[in-house]
Order: structure tokens, then C-alpha cells, then sequence
């Protein structure tokens, strides 16, 4: 039986993710933070849990250890922290959530993936411009949580297309996926209420809101489908491909992205 890692699999996008897969036979593996929370949901969808805190780096390189290879795996987890905290190593939090953890995980489990693997990488794209200040990469001069959260979204996504190329001719389907904004998950949970409150208003209003089987569908296809190889290197919505933020088309920029993506080793 095929194996596959969803993180931040307990709830909203990463559940349908893994319910998903489930269902498509595969032995699934859903990380999250809250232990009993945790058990109950994947016993709901018959996957297995594993509790990590994937701000912790220490604790995501032990569940590439732990979970060993795999056939897909869905960088799913992501969130953004209204007020400006560090990790215990010394990492902004959204930064670490949203960037450095998916790269720390996949490098560690990159040489124990088969040929025919899929990586898929959940890459929200922002309505506001998606650039990563590459002088203030922490927000240590300036923070703002949205701001932090696309910068780190967009050096994901230049990540994500360097490690295509990295793994071209090896088997593996690399691919980034914009969900959508689905309502009633956890993501705004650190946000102030009235932020919480305008939020789905504004998502409805302006059409960004999109259902669970809608933001998994294409999550799903990258990880099953076998002409889904026609899409390596791609960053999609939906059936569709999007342009790429600037930065990303930058070569010197992604080079001091990818910079930083190394210093996480």
C-alpha cells in the first residue's frame, strides 16, 4: 500500500487532503499539534497521527525519521501570527510555519522518496503583493502577520520550483497549489476578532471563498493522478496555472531565497 504524509492533516484544507487520499487507498500519516484533537480526527478519516509542532524544527526532522519514505507528500500546514515571536532557535514564527518547516521536512525525507513520489506544496496566494523583504526576512525592523505570511509563501513557491529542477529526471512530481480562502478553518485563530469577523465578509464579497472539496480537488489530482507529471513545476489553482509573483521570476532574488532556505538546514 502506497504511504502519504499530510501536515497540519487534523482539520480544514489538510483533512479533506487526507480523507481524500484515504479513500484513494493509500495508508495515511496527518500530523498536528493537539494530541487527543488530533487522534479523534484521524481516526474519523482512518489515518494515523503523529503530534508534532512544526515551529519546532527538531521535531519535524524527527518525523522524517519517524514516518520514513513516502509516496506523496503534502506540505499542508501554514498559519499567520498577528504579533511578532520567535522559536526557540531564534526563527520568526511565520516564517518558520510556513517556509522552513516544509523545506526542513522535505529535504530530510528527499532521498528516501521512490521514483513515481509527488510533493505537493501549499502555496496560498495573497490579494496584497507577494514578495519576501529579503533585507528583513524576519519582520525585525517591521511585522506585519500578512506580510510575513506571503513573504513566506512566496519564498516557498521559489523554493518549491528550484526543487523541481533539482529533482528533474528522478520520478518525482513536484507541484504548488493555491487553495483558495476556505472559511470556518483555524488559520485566522491569532488574528484579533474584528480581523476575524471582517475576513469571511470580505472573502464572499470580493469571490475569493471556495468549499473543502473545491481547495483539495487539486491538491488530490498532483497526488493521484498519473498525468499529473505534466504539471511538475507548475503553481496552480484550481485547473488552472498562475503567473508567477515577480520575485520568483528574479534570478538573483531566488537565489538569496534559496540562501535562506539552506541556513534552515
Amino acid at each position: 500500500m502506497k504511504k502519504a504524509l499530510v501536515t497540519g492533516g487534523t482539520s480544514g484544507i489538510g483533512s479533506k487532503i487526507a480523507e481524500e487520499l484515504v479513500k484513494a487507498g493509500f495508508e495515511v500519516t496527518v500530523t498536528g499539534r493537539d494530541a487527543a484533537k488530533g487522534e479523534q480526527a484521524a481516526s474519523t478519516i482512518g489515518a494515523r497521527f503523529v503530534a508534532v509542532d512544526h515551529i519546532d524544527l527538531d521535531a519535524v526532522r524527527a518525523l522524517a525519521d519517524q514516518v520514513g519514505a513516502v509516496d506523496v507528500l503534502v506540505n499542508n500546514v501554514g498559519g499567520a501570527f498577528w504579533k511578532r515571536t520567535t522559536t526557540e532557535g531564534g526563527l520568526e514564527r511565520t516564517l518558520a510555519l510556513n517556509l522552513a518547516a516544509p523545506v526542513v521536512l522535505t529535504e530530510a525525507l528527499l532521498s528516501s522518496l521512490p521514483r513515481g513520489a509527488r510533493i505537493v506544496n501549499v502555496v496560498t496566494k495573497l490579494e496584497r503583493k507577494m514578495h519576501l523583504d529579503l533585507e528583513d526576512p524576519q519582520g525585525e525592523r517591521r511585522y506585519s502577520g500578512f506580510d510575513a505570511y506571503a513573504g513566506a509563501k512566496v519564498a516557498l513557491l521559489a523554493w518549491t520550483r528550484d526543487l523541481a529542477a533539482r529533482v528533474q529526471g528522478a520520478g518525482i512530481v513536484v507541484a504548488a497549489v493555491h487553495p483558495g480562502v476556505v472559511l470556518g478553518t483555524s488559520f485566522g485563530a491569532d488574528m484579533p476578532w474584528l480581523m476575524r469577523a471582517i475576513g469571511p465578509v470580505a472573502a464572499r464579497v470580493f469571490g475569493m471563498a471556495r468549499s473543502l472539496d473545491d481547495a483539495a480537488r487539486t491538491p488530490v489530482w498532483l497526488a493521484t493522478a498519473e498525468d499529473a507529471v505534466r504539471k511538475h513545476g507548475a503553481y496552480l489553482d484550481l485547473d488552472r496555472e498562475l503567473p508567477l509573483p515577480d520575485q520568483v521570476r528574479d534570478p538573483g532574488q531566488v537565489r538569496r531565497i534559496l540562501d535562506l532556505c539552506a541556513s534552515f538546514a
